[in-house]
């Protein structure tokens, strides 16, 4: 709280060290709202002060960091990272919307999500196709997932994001398989997806497991239970997590927490 008062230009505010959540302490968060607020009205055209402000709103106050990323980005057009805030901004809106608020907003995180990659180069950009893949997935814009999956695919066994790309790219591909009907294309590219050596995103907070609930539904019960083995060999922090959900298949069951 000290520093959103006397120093809200400070480079952790926009950290994870910087926030708070209002799940996880809503009079905490409610206090640091207001002053942020007011910190926007002394400050209107503080880029650094707009950027940490939206940080600070982006899961509990979606529409305020939306208010402070366009106000950020009207004053410094040239800057692809506002871009890239808004694309992310609008992907966690397809969480907590209706089906067809979800679609809408899909559109705007792919749009401001290819403004970005459009002006950004190298590591930049691979930086993200993850995004852009889900976006127009969601988004039903099933050239251009494909398009983006493929890049993550392409990118050189040295690129710093090299495992993740092949995670998400070919579960992206394999959704897109799916929803053609192809059920045995899907079943190559969920375990490909397990191919992956893991990566400090995949290893904390585990694989994709979207296309593997969507073939479990088809009755695809063998190949799910073989991208669950795969995946132990990289996500060891989730082996109890991993082993219920083999116990609920074997069973006949949906694992309950895949939704």
């Amino acid at each position: 709280m000290w520093l959103i008062q006397n120093a809200p230009e400070c480079d952790i505010l926009a950290t994870p060290f910087g926030l708070l959540y209002a799940k996880v302490n809503a009079d905490a968060y409610t206090a640091g709202k207001e002053v942020w607020i007011d910190q926007l009205e002394n400050n209107p055209e503080n880029l650094s002060v707009l950027e940490n402000a939206a940080k600070y709103f982006m899961l509990s106050d979606p529409d305020l960091a939306n208010e402070a990323l366009i106000k950020a980005q009207s004053l410094d057009q040239e800057n692809p990272k506002w871009s890239a805030a808004l694309g992310e901004l609008y992907s966690l809106n397809t969480n907590t919307k209706t089906v067809k608020d979800k679609h809408s907003e899909a559109i705007k995180a792919l749009e401001e999500l290819e403004n970005a990659y459009n002006h950004s180069t190298g590591l930049d950009q691979a930086a993200l196709l993850e995004q852009l893949a889900k976006a127009a997935l969601i988004a039903e814009n099933t050239e251009k997932a494909k398009t983006y999956a493929e890049l993550m695919l392409s990118q050189s066994d040295s690129e710093w994001n090299c495992e993740n790309h092949i995670h998400h790219g070919n579960i992206t591909l394999g959704k897109l398989a799916l929803a053609t009907g192809d059920v045995e294309t899907a079943k190559q590219r969920l375990l490909k997806a397990a191919e992956s050596s893991g990566s400090p995103n995949l290893n904390s907070f585990g694989p994709d497991m979207n296309l593997a609930k969507e073939l479990l539904q088809k009755g695809e019960k063998d190949a799910v239970l073989k991208y669950l083995a795969l995946c132990s060999q990289f996500w060891g922090s989730g082996k109890d997590r991993l082993d219920q959900w083999t116990k609920s298949i074997d069973r006949e069951e949906m694992p309950s927490d895949w939704g």
